[in-house]
């Protein structure tokens, strides 16, 4: 890539975590969404699959379907395997809570297929997480491990909330969706659930579109939806979240528009 140059693709889930691990720079925040910005995301999702699994030309052809847009996210890569997140922090770190407390119920139901790609996605070799953020680390363990992580006086805001945020998903599944039908909301969530990642040129660069982004007033977790095209934009309380297809020659167009909008807004003075 050439200096300052801004690229974007469409990533399903399982094109995003699998193979690939996610760190956050020494600027970003703590994971600080609270229970109702992860039940929003979470009801949204779960709905989502209901309407799609009521058609049955879906479920006879899921690759026919819809994805389910849940919006942009910046980043910058270290490696081939490894990329740090500028902007998406909240939704990467919430995604991988949910495929954690899916993998136990999926597999005391006996669905190995689900079972094995949802730990594709939780972790890239069996070990290391795919969200790799050192502070989350023992509580993501307590949560593969099945048991109750003991909060103390030294944990972080982050580690706090993460458990918090963990206990909240797990009933919330339970309360949303049959038993039964978790196998297919995974498979469904793996593979028609997508964001598009807006590709900083580097560290440098991604450092001063996170300043840019946060000095005029835009979320810290999403590009400012406002600035979206009228069709990208979501009427859910979820920002960025509707059903589209990122495959689609109108989206193409739309999502081109939205990064030329996106290199201007990072690059234009002050």
């Amino acid at each position: 890539m050439g200096s300052d140059e801004i690229r974007s693709q469409g990533f399903s889930l399982k094109e995003l975590f699998r193979e690939m691990t996610y760190e956050i720079d020494y600027y970003q925040r703590d994971y600080t969404w609270g229970e109702d910005e992860v039940r929003t995301l979470l009801r949204d999702l779960c709905d989502s699959f209901k309407g799609w699994s009521r058609d049955p030309a879906y479920l006879r052809r899921p690759g026919t379907a819809p994805q389910y847009f849940l919006g942009p996210f910046v980043y910058y890569e270290q490696s081939r395997s490894r990329r740090c997140l500028v902007d998406g922090q909240q939704r990467f770190v919430t995604l991988h809570l949910i495929f954690l407390q899916l993998r136990r119920p999926v597999q005391e139901f006996g669905y190995n297929r689900a079972v094995d790609r949802l730990n594709r996605v939780i972790t890239t070799d069996g070990e290391h997480f795919a969200v790799g953020i050192t502070d989350h680390e023992p509580v993501l363990r307590a949560v593969v491990e099945g048991r109750k992580y003991e909060t103390g006086t030294g944990d972080s805001l982050s580690r706090r909330n993460l458990w918090a945020r963990s206990q909240q998903i797990e009933s919330q599944l339970v309360e949303d969706l049959d038993a039964e039908r978790l196998h297919r909301f995974t498979e469904w969530l793996l593979d028609r659930v997508a964001l598009v990642g807006i590709r900083a040129a580097g560290p440098d660069h991604g450092y001063r579109m996170f300043e840019t982004m946060n000095d005029r007033g835009a979320r810290r977790d999403g590009l400012d939806i406002s600035r979206l095209p009228t069709g990208l934009r979501s009427k859910a309380t979820l920002p960025g979240a509707l059903g589209v297809r990122l495959d689609s020659r109108a989206t193409q167009r739309k999502l081109s528009t939205t990064l030329r909008g996106a290199h201007q807004f990072c690059t234009a003075p002050a």
